[in-house]
């Protein structure tokens, strides 16, 4: 049916079927204005004009009427033995590609595409027709063991195909680097990305929790760089973001939007702690609590914040790799990312240090841990002597561009050695002031020049 703009007026109407159940599933115009349905049909005799046959029970049908509803240009079968749906649509210049599910071993594929074999149960389809619906260009199953759907697909600017849909199928295929290679609960979302001509799955993903989930609707932002998926979830754990709008499970069922990058990609932030003390490591966006789980993987573009807390009879003295300074550290994860917290043991007060133990040599002799230079020496500390060294690969070294990092084993022995000399060397000097003037003389120039490094 066509309505006027304002919804006003009924413009058109039309009946599209045969002698038994039709059921219209998607709707699109293609670039010249024409209407594109499909969905699924047990009758026969639902009007066809390429000449194809009714195959199963339920079979896909495609059908393409004029902007007016006045002409049924053209219109075909696709399906196998068994029950075929098809539940979206998407129309290029030049072709027509249809996804859904199909419990049809039969169902048509074509060699050399990415998948030619059902894989059991009900498997998803996405099959790619002419725009006269003439010919089947390419045919592909994706599938586990046990039952998938899709519900949504759409297609970036680059031709490359998304669908998303729901599987409990713990083998759907998944790729490597993909936000969630793991199946989570009873049925799980699914975002796969194939190339447009249906060879290949360049990258697929799981996303879901402990219960059910269903992915209904997908789009792409204009850059082609995010990906949004929606859908409903019964998971109390269903994966959020810090920050996001509600963050927590509510209902028996709830609304779900995600947004992931168009590679449906994650990355992996790995925390080490390291010194002569312990302490433990939080992150804003769930996953990180190092102690225990020192390693997460995050969907790439997320910013998280790490928070360093040392234990009894310790002090946090700094981030290395990742992070510098000794508050806390946000960092955009948009690679593999590592990130060291020094922690180092207190020294116990008394002992002939006048009860001022727990200071390192540097704050000894400038008498505040706030000190400029005891800062700047921190900062030295952090880029220069705890950090790993990180280079772009020279294109002789094969995969130029890449990167490189050496791990700095000299600067963090350096480092090391400091704060296990640190608490009886700081002692003298706060015992005897002749030491603390000598060591100012000694240590400010050096101060200033690396100030400039």
């Amino acid at each position: 049916s066509k309505l006027s703009s304002d919804l006003t007026s009924l413009l058109s109407s039309t009946f599209v079927g045969g002698s038994n159940n039709d059921e219209a599933k998607a709707l699109t115009i293609d670039s010249l204005g024409n209407i594109l349905i499909t969905g699924s049909t047990a009758s026969s005799d639902y009007p066809i004009t390429t000449g194809s046959s009714h195959n199963g029970s339920y079979d896909v049908f495609v059908s393409k009427l004029s902007s007016d509803l006045t002409s049924l240009l053209s219109s075909t079968f696709v399906g196998g033995n068994d029950f075929d749906v098809a539940s979206a649509i998407i129309a290029s210049s030049d072709s027509i590609y249809i996804t859904g599910w199909t419990y049809s071993s039969n169902y048509p594929t074509t060699s050399g595409y990415y998948d030619t074999s059902h894989n059991g149960s009900y498997d998803v389809f996405i099959s790619k027709l002419s725009s006269d619906l003439t010919s089947l260009l390419a045919s592909t199953f994706i599938g586990g063991v046990n039952m998938d759907f899709a519900n949504t697909i759409t297609a970036d600017s680059l031709g490359n195909i998304y669908i998303a849909g729901f599987t409990n199928s713990s083998d759907y295929p998944t790729t490597t680097g993909s936000y969630d290679p793991s199946h989570n609960g009873e049925n799980d979302v699914f975002i796969s990305k194939l190339n447009g001509a249906l060879t290949n799955l360049l990258s697929s993903t799981f996303i879901g929790g402990s219960g059910s989930e269903i992915a209904y609707g997908m789009a792409i932002f204009s850059d082609n760089i995010y990906i949004y998926i929606a859908g409903e979830t019964n998971s109390s754990n269903y994966p959020t973001t810090s920050g996001a709008y509600e963050e927590l499970y509510t209902s028996s069922y709830d609304v779900f939007i995600s947004k992931l990058d168009t590679n449906i990609s994650s990355y992996t932030l790995t925390v080490t702690t390291s010194g002569t003390g312990s302490g433990n490591v939080t992150s804003s966006s769930a996953g990180i609590n190092c102690g225990s789980d020192c390693s997460k993987a995050y969907e790439s573009g997320t910013s998280v914040t790490l928070t360093a807390a040392a234990d009894s009879g310790s002090v946090f003295t700094g981030w290395g790799d990742g992070c510098s300074g000794t508050d806390t550290c946000t960092i955009t994860i948009n690679a593999d990312t590592s990130v060291t917290a020094n922690f180092n043991k207190t020294p116990s007060s008394g002992g002939g240090n006048g009860g001022q133990g727990g200071q390192c040599i540097f704050t000894s002799i400038y008498g505040s841990d706030l000190h400029p230079y005891v800062k700047k020496l921190r900062e030295f500390r952090d880029k220069w002597l705890i950090s790993n060294f990180k280079f772009t690969r020279p294109a002789f070294m094969g995969s130029p561009n890449s990167k490189i990092e050496i791990p700095n084993i000299i600067g963090k022995a350096v480092v090391k050695f400091y704060y296990k000399v640190s608490p009886r060397t700081s002692d003298y000097i706060r015992r005897y002031n002749s030491l603390k003037i000598l060591a100012r003389w000694m240590f400010t120039p050096l101060i200033h020049v690396i100030s400039y490094t």
